[in-house]
């Protein structure tokens, strides 16, 4: 039989795996609904002390989650602690991942990436209003609806304070050095994860090489980009002008500058998949 958490929560097949957390489709027997929960893994060589440390920045980033009532942003229906660890039940989101789009279609135009863009833009404020900095934004955690983009996988479970949360290839430079997340590490990337789904475009890489300053002081800022990204969705920016240059530099796992859009990442590497890992 399979395993129920919090005396409610059937769990049932997994959706996804990755360092934050596997995601597994599950039955609420109180509401007789489906939904998606998260389980959250343990830093290895906590104490007691730093595993309550980490219940309790759970719990209070995902009531700030929960608080949310925003289209772009996966709800949190509840937090529960089981088997010591806690647990996040959220609705399940029926739609693809901007990865596997890719994937399946190929890099996207650039009036698609803007409006994608803009509406992960208006999720971030949302949740940076809150008090709440995701830490993980990246194209598995971006589902295209029908309507919009929605961001998911906030990383509300970071054990301690030191940035190193969130994927390495898409992990600003700031996390690299292990400083503290903030809001504007989130615009660092998302400018990487635009930049992994986009068609080269020469306006659209003048948003993006904003986003991607290595100096957060020097970063573009939100309204800056929702200005640029609102100009490309709506056709001003771009003149069809494509596949011009190289592809821009972003900071690998490792921290060494790398290109994305290329094939072959630095001259010898290869080409980060969505979820920080290679494929060639």
């Amino acid at each position: 039989m399979s395993q129920v958490i919090a005396g409610r929560y059937q769990l049932l097949e997994p959706l996804g795996h990755g360092g934050r957390g596997t995601v597994r489709r599950a039955r609420d027997r109180v509401l007789g609904r489906t939904v998606a929960v998260k389980e959250v893994p343990l830093p290895p060589g906590l104490d007691r002390a730093g595993l309550e440390r980490m219940y309790d920045r759970a719990f209070r980033e995902a009531r700030a989650l929960a608080g949310l009532d925003h289209p772009g942003v996966v709800a949190v229906h509840d937090v529960v602690r089981d088997d010591d660890r806690p647990w996040i039940v959220m609705p399940l989101v029926r739609a693809a991942s901007l990865d596997r789009v890719v994937i399946e279609e190929g890099l996207l135009p650039p009036a698609r990436i803007a409006a994608i863009g803009l509406d992960l833009l208006d999720a971030l404020r949302a949740a940076h209003a809150a008090g709440v900095v995701h830490r993980d934004v990246k194209p598995r955690n971006v589902l295209l609806t029908t309507d919009r983009a929605v961001l998911t996988g906030f990383d509300v479970t970071a054990a301690t304070d030191d940035g190193q949360g969130g994927t390495a290839a898409y992990r600003s430079p700031e996390q690299h050095r292990r400083q503290k997340a903030t809001p504007v590490s989130d615009l660092w990337s998302l400018g990487a994860t635009l930049n992994y789904a986009a068609a080269p475009d020469d306006g659209l890489r003048s948003v993006l090489r904003g986003l991607l300053r290595e100096d957060p002081s020097r970063r573009m800022g939100r309204e800056e980009t929702e200005s640029l990204l609102r100009r490309i969705a709506d056709g001003g920016e771009t003149g069809g002008r494509s596949g011009r240059g190289h592809p821009l530099p972003v900071v690998s796992r490792t921290g060494r500058t790398v290109a994305f859009g290329s094939r072959r990442a630095d001259g010898g590497g290869v080409r980060p998949r969505p979820d920080g890992s290679a494929a060639r």
